[in-house]
């Protein structure tokens, strides 16, 4: 993975979660703004930041429009749907993979700091 190499290359790397918070866009300009303030703090620009976004299944349609804006500053290094299974009566768990069993969608969503700026 994308984090996997930068350990190798040993270049130092940050690495942020969020469950259930606003909009990706929105933390991520915060995210942005604290991380120019740290480096201008401390001159280290060879730091990669890396945030990930556990979401809901309705993410495409709440925040999908935001992806263009978002891949302006950041570049896509994950992005993993899955199912989280649910229980039956009995307990036992569905198969994950048949998504008509289980019950709700979630979304991974990584995203790197890029370097320089795509307008």
């Amino acid at each position: 993975s994308e984090l996997n190499e930068a350990s190798e290359r040993g270049v130092k790397t940050k690495l942020l979660l969020f469950k259930a918070v606003g909009s990706c866009l929105e933390q991520l300009k915060l995210l942005e703004l604290l991380e120019k303030k740290q480096k201008s703090d401390r001159n280290d620009s060879d730091e990669e930041v890396y945030v990930f976004f556990y979401k809901g299944e309705n993410f495409y349609k709440l925040e999908g429009k935001d992806l263009k804006k978002i891949e302006r500053r950041w570049q896509l290094v994950e992005e993993f749907g899955y199912y989280i299974p649910r229980w039956t009566q009995k307990e036992q768990f569905l198969d994950a993979e048949r998504s008509d069993l289980c019950g709700e969608k979630r979304f991974l969503l990584g995203f790197k700091l890029k370097k320089k700026v795509v307008l």
